[in-house]
């Protein structure tokens, strides 16, 4: 289940979505929980990710 969602909710994405929907369908915790994970992450992730073996230019 995805931040404030009650269970059974559909998640919706579309191309014109804005931050503020975004938000909204979250919520502000677990948006902060996500930009955590992505601080955390960034140290791990390759400088050029199609050196990678396993990136297909």
């Amino acid at each position: 289940m995805l931040g404030n969602q009650t269970e059974g909710a559909t998640w919706t994405a579309s191309c014109c979505c804005g931050f503020p929907e975004v938000r909204r369908n979250l919520g502000r915790n677990r948006l902060v929980e996500l930009g955590e994970q992505m601080t955390a992450a960034r140290s791990k992730a390759p400088a050029d990710p199609l050196a990678l073996m396993s990136a297909k230019a």
